[in-house]
């Protein structure tokens, strides 16, 4: 039994380390964006170009934390144009996910405030990598808060 037990974690260790087990990549931000709407749009952007393409059906994920656990607050996906809105959101700190197939994950602090009446709306620019294959290290995607 205790042959068996090693013989299968030095498989899944071998098949980690050599690429046979297929990964996604995760690009996790620490930054602590503040916005004061979780309103924005996604693109695609692609590594040594200026090309950015709006990206639809990235799926958006807003959880809180707990003290045992996270608790999704929203969540939702991409318009056809790479846009999305949620509002009935309290002002509070979250965590901000966005993923979507071939792209890299983001993962990220959120912070969001009341808008002053003076203040702009505020939006998301949510940009995802494509997944590069394992072996390289890519985190193309960023996210920025635009003033509107």
């Amino acid at each position: 039994m205790l042959r068996k037990s090693i013989f299968l974690y030095s498989l899944l260790f071998f098949s980690f380390c050599f690429g046979v087990v297929e990964s996604h990549s995760q690009c996790v931000r620490v930054d602590n964006l503040k916005t004061n709407s979780l309103t924005g749009r996604t693109i695609a952007v692609y590594q040594g170009t200026d090309r950015k393409d709006d990206l639809p059906g990235v799926s958006i994920v807003v959880s809180k934390e707990t003290k045992d656990d996270r608790v999704v607050v929203v969540e939702g996906k991409t318009d056809s144009n790479g846009l999305f809105a949620f509002s009935d959101i309290s002002p509070g700190k979250y965590i901000f996910e966005a993923f979507a197939t071939n792209f890299d994950k983001i993962s990220l602090r959120l912070k969001i405030t009341r808008r002053s009446r003076n203040e702009k709306r505020k939006v998301l620019l949510v940009a995802l990598g494509p997944t590069i294959p394992s072996g390289t290290d890519s985190c193309e995607g960023y996210v920025t808060v635009e003033a509107r």
